[in-house]
């Protein structure tokens, strides 16, 4: 990665792990009954409804990601037919593509997951909802296969160290694990995530 695209790169991640703001940090609210009054409750306890989502117009928005547990799921109670949720109300808005997780995911896993989301993306540098795909399934792929010395080295090039609240679970993580381990190897810490659109 050139020096200049990686320094913006490590000020985005560094934004996002350490930032307050509404964009970043959010909870999910699920309403079965009524789904329009499904929610997300903003770090500035603003509440956005589906019925919000859906009445704005997003066509310039190329992607929202839904990291949050179950955000994917339209009933967590019981299989339905059913397709009134978060993603696709905001693909009715005008949203090209929603990434969202279908059960409740590990805080770190979904930390590193995403970050190499993300950099897979920028460096496509397409908007396509291919690219979304094609960017998730790679960083998936990377989460299943890497080694603890491989994801150590990868933290320390992006600096994520840095962060408390993540060097702590990574200490927790990998604590007295041989190298070649594959900390999140299970299905469980990456499969969870996918993109519509």
């Amino acid at each position: 990665m050139k020096n200049t695209k990686k320094k913006a790169y490590l000020t985005l991640i560094n934004s996002l792990l350490n930032s307050s703001s509404s964009q970043v940090n959010s909870i999910l609210n699920a309403n079965h009954i009524n789904p329009l009054e499904s929610s997300l409750v903003l770090a500035n306890r603003q509440r956005i409804t589906l019925a919000d989502i859906t009445s704005c117009t997003m066509r310039d928005c190329f992607l929202v990601t839904l990291s949050a547990c179950e955000s994917g799921l339209t009933d967590i109670n019981k299989v339905t037919d059913d397709y009134v949720g978060l993603p696709s109300g905001f693909l009715i808005s005008g949203v090209k593509t929603v990434v969202s997780s279908l059960w409740l995911v590990n805080d770190l896993s979904t930390a590193l997951l995403m970050i190499r989301f993300y950099e897979n993306l920028i460096n496509s540098q397409s908007t396509s909802p291919q690219s979304v795909s094609i960017a998730l399934n790679q960083a998936q792929l990377w989460l299943r296969d890497a080694t603890k010395i491989q994801l150590e080295e990868w933290i320390t090039e992006y600096q994520l160290n840095s962060n408390p609240t993540l060097r702590n679970q990574l200490r927790r993580r990998f604590h007295n694990m041989p190298d070649d381990e594959q900390p999140f190897h299970s299905p469980f810490y990456w499969a969870a995530f996918c993109a519509i659109g």
